[in-house]
C-alpha cells in the first residue's frame, strides 16, 4: 500500500520494526498490512506538520528579510545624515574665517503708524464688542466711504494683528473681528 501520501508514516514505521521490533509489535505494527489506518492517521499528522513547519519558515524569512531591509535602510540613513553633518561642520567653519557683515537695521524695532483712518476703523471694530464682525462695505456705509479705502486699512490693521479675517463675506469682502492685541491697543489707547 505504499505511495506518496503514505511514504512518511512507511518510513518511521519501517525504522520502528528495524530499530526496536519490541515496541512495533506492542504497537500492532510489526506487518505494515495491519497498520493501514495508523498509517493513514500518522500520515496525515505528518503531512500536516510538514505545511506548518514550511508556513513557519516562509514567515520566518520574510521576517528576516524585513529585518535585513530596515538595517540597510538604517546604516545607510545614519551614512548619509553623518555625511549630511560633517558637509555642515566644514561650512560652519569655513564660514568662519571670513569676518561677518552686520547690519544696523537689525538693532532697529520696527514702528507701526495708524493714520486717522486706521484708527477709525480699529474704533469701529471695538465698538461692535467682542465677537462680532465687520466688513469694508459695512464701514463704508457708515463712513461715506469707497470700500476699497477702507479694505486697504482693514489689511493694515490685519497684517499687524490688530484685526483678524473669519469665515464668510459681505459683498464679496472678508469680514474682520477685532482680536486681544486690538482690543489691548485700544484700551491703553483710552487710558492716555
Amino acid at each position: 500500500m505504499s505511495n506518496f501520501f503514505t511514504l512518511p508514516a512507511d518510513f518511521i514505521f519501517n525504522q520502528v520494526r528495524l530499530h526496536a521490533p519490541g515496541m512495533a509489535s506492542l504497537f500492532g505494527i510489526g506487518k505494515p498490512e495491519d497498520a493501514i489506518t495508523l498509517t493513514i492517521v500518522l500520515s496525515v499528522l505528518l503531512w500536516m506538520l510538514a505545511c506548518v513547519a514550511v508556513w513557519a519558515s516562509i514567515r520566518f524569512l520574510r521576517s528576516s528579510v524585513r529585518i535585513l531591509e530596515a538595517l540597510v535602510r538604517t546604516a545607510c540613513y545614519r551614512v548619509v545624515q553623518g555625511a549630511s553633518n560633517v558637509k555642515t561642520r566644514i561650512i560652519c567653519n569655513f564660514r568662519q574665517l571670513f569676518p561677518h557683515r552686520r547690519s544696523a537695521d537689525i538693532e532697529s524695532t520696527p514702528e507701526i503708524e495708524f493714520d486717522d483712518l486706521d484708527f477709525t476703523v480699529l474704533q469701529a471694530a471695538a465698538d461692535l464688542g467682542p465677537g462680532f464682525t465687520t466688513s469694508a462695505p459695512e464701514l463704508a456705509s457708515q463712513y461715506g466711504l469707497r470700500p476699497s479705502q477702507l479694505e486697504e486699512s482693514l489689511l493694515k490693521l490685519q497684517d499687524n494683528k490688530m484685526i483678524t479675517s473669519v469665515l464668510g463675506s459681505t459683498d464679496g469682502f472678508d469680514n474682520y473681528r477685532l482680536t486681544d492685541s486690538g482690543a489691548a491697543y485700544i484700551r491703553m489707547w483710552d487710558q492716555r
